[in-house]
């Protein structure tokens, strides 16, 4: 009888978890499949709520933990960090951000990314000095700013359709579209999607372009990150690169690695935003 119940315990385990059920990777791409649905500051519904998504948004999701997936939080999301730990290097264009924002960089490490301009407000993320932010307003002591990538909340699982894993080896995303004069078949490669790949002297790379802040010695005001964590500085025109910051875009241009300068730089000749 002893014999017979561990069997059936065994068969139970194999049903619930079939061998050839796949893993869900991360970091992906999921899609929201519902209205106004909360990102939360933890993963209960009794946590606190950030903002909200709509049916059809494209999420990027960096982890889960059970029913829930932790991910990065949307540009339009409230995020504050104290203002001391940030030191303005290019003061905003408008009036209404002239005497309080343009992009600062980080001059500590770790320094905590709050949900509101308080010390008990939910820690949202932390980010590390020499990064550089885009800062929105200050509000007393603290910097209003837009979330970087390491600003975090958490989803329920149920109100989201995975897509696209993202890494190297990942097809591209549905939404992606072919460069000019470039072939379908050269966006799957991994060398083209992550780190860049070179056609007749132009380097073509896709990833999140960001700003990078107008510092002395600098070459470039921008800088797009790949889908590897590999960073390219972008010089080219400032109003059309202001454009396209924070957005999922191809770029197509000459390289050239700097002495002095930590990453390499490309001269922009054209730019595709995929969202």
């Amino acid at each position: 009888m002893r014999i017979i119940l561990i069997l059936l315990a065994a068969l139970t385990l194999l049903s619930a978890n079939p061998v050839d059920a796949q893993e869900q990777t991360f970091p992906c791409v999921g899609e929201v499949t519902s209205n106004a649905i909360n990102i939360r500051c933890d993963s209960t519904t009794s946590g606190k709520a950030i903002s909200m998504v709509d049916e059809r948004e494209i999420i990027n999701i960096v982890n889960e933990a059970f029913d829930w997936y932790k991910i990065r939080l949307p540009k339009n999301a409230p995020c504050f960090i104290k203002a001391k730990y940030v030191n303005i290097v290019e003061q905003g264009e408008s009036e209404t951000t002239a005497k309080t924002g343009g992009f600062g960089m980080l001059n500590a490490d770790a320094v905590n990314l709050r949900l509101e301009p308080n010390e008990s407000s939910c820690i949202l993320g932390r980010i590390n000095k020499d990064k550089v932010v885009n800062v929105i307003e200050k509000q007393g002591d603290w910097y209003k700013i837009t979330p970087p990538d390491t600003a975090c909340g958490w989803i329920n699982k149920k109100f989201v359709k995975i897509l696209v894993p993202v890494s190297d080896t990942a097809a591209p995303a549905e939404t992606e579209k072919p460069l000019p004069g470039e072939k379908q078949a050269q966006l799957k490669s991994p060398s083209v999607r992550s780190e860049g790949a070179v056609k007749d002297g132009a380097i073509t790379v896709m990833g999140i372009i960001e700003p990078y802040g107008k510092i002395i010695g600098r070459k470039g005001t921008h800088k797009i990150t790949t889908e590897s964590q590999k960073i390219y500085i972008l010089k080219g025109d400032k109003k059309m690169l202001n454009s396209c910051s924070y957005r999922k875009a191809a770029i197509i241009g000459s390289s050239q690695d700097i002495p002095g300068q930590p990453y390499p730089v490309i001269s922009v000749e054209k730019i595709e935003v995929l969202n």
